[in-house]
């Protein structure tokens, strides 16, 4: 998933996020993405297909690519703490793609990512799953689903708790089940 970052993909971004700043998304054009960054139209289309992809590019390689390695290693608190600590570098830029919806939504985006990075995690596990119609797919699609909607939720609401917080509210939130939570002690 690791995906390499050259200058022109990197001007192209940067030019994308600064437009989206005063602009609503759907509304920025291609000319004026590459007019911003000092480019012409069809270099644009040599590393983008269109401004969707454009901004499936910034998530995956802004926000998810930094902590896939230490996902991959077993390190959940510091791969979740390195994607919310990103996503709140650039909150305003993701506040404004938090409402993209329909076919190019932002929550479909983060949540096809989360899901590739949870099945990739859990490819070479032996999982225990309590019948053939739970599988390791429907296991990351829950999950993925799970996490883009509380990350999301955070990032529409203007991050009003720290990274960190937001980090162990998941983490929290992952380690315990609803039925762990609603066990009464003694029981």
């Amino acid at each position: 998933m690791l995906q390499a970052r050259n200058s022109v993909d990197v001007a192209i971004s940067e030019s994308f996020k600064e437009l989206a700043l005063t602009c609503s998304i759907e509304k920025i054009t291609i000319k004026e993405i590459t007019d911003k960054a000092g480019l012409i139209r069809p270099t644009f289309y040599n590393h983008f297909q269109d401004k969707y992809e454009l901004l499936e590019w910034i998530i995956q390689s802004d926000i998810f690519d930094p902590a896939l390695v230490l996902a991959q290693q077993g390190y959940l608190d510091e791969a979740l703490l390195i994607i919310y600590t990103n996503l709140f570098k650039e909150k305003n830029f993701y506040r404004r793609a938090s409402h993209l919806e329909g076919q190019n939504s932002f929550a479909g985006m983060i949540r096809a990512d989360l899901k590739s990075i949870i099945l990739d995690a859990l490819e070479n596990k032996d999982l225990k799953l309590p019948n053939g119609w739970v599988t390791k797919d429907r296991l990351a699609d829950y999950h993925a689903g799970y996490i883009a909607d509380v990350s999301i939720a955070w990032i529409k609401d203007n991050m009003p708790i720290s990274p960190k917080e937001m980090s162990d509210v998941m983490n929290f939130m992952l380690k315990n089940s609803l039925l762990d939570v609603l066990k009464v002690e003694g029981k």
